[in-house]
């Protein structure tokens, strides 16, 4: 596969930052409960800038649901992602299961490492 770009990797950091500081404004409310948490992964974004495939990142059990809910909303999201940027088009959103969700380890409250 080919190395993205400077371009694309700039704008796959700026989606990301801005998804990812502006998460409580850009999720509808039914995915603002505790059981909802999730947090956004790597941004890869196709060579035009078009599409954007954003990885999430939350608690396995709720993975399928998250990323449903987050389907669902897509197009909400995308609205309000375009206010924040400076760009001819806004990418098209597709939300994935981050690859590296499944850790080897469980994460336990309290625990610092």
């Amino acid at each position: 596969m080919k190395t993205p770009g400077k371009r694309q990797q700039k704008f796959a950091s700026m989606l990301r930052t801005i998804i990812a500081r502006n998460v409580q404004e850009l999720v509808p409310q039914d995915l603002s409960s505790p059981n909802h948490l999730f947090s956004i992964g790597q941004v890869n974004i196709s060579s035009d800038l078009r599409h954007a495939k954003i990885e999430v990142i939350c608690h396995k059990d709720f993975m399928a649901e998250n990323i449903k809910k987050l389907r669902q909303h897509t197009s909400v999201i995308r609205k309000k992602v375009a206010a924040f940027l400076q760009t001819k088009y806004v990418p098209h959103i597709q939300f994935v299961q981050a690859s590296c969700y499944e850790m080897p380890f469980e994460l336990k409250e309290n625990t610092f490492l």
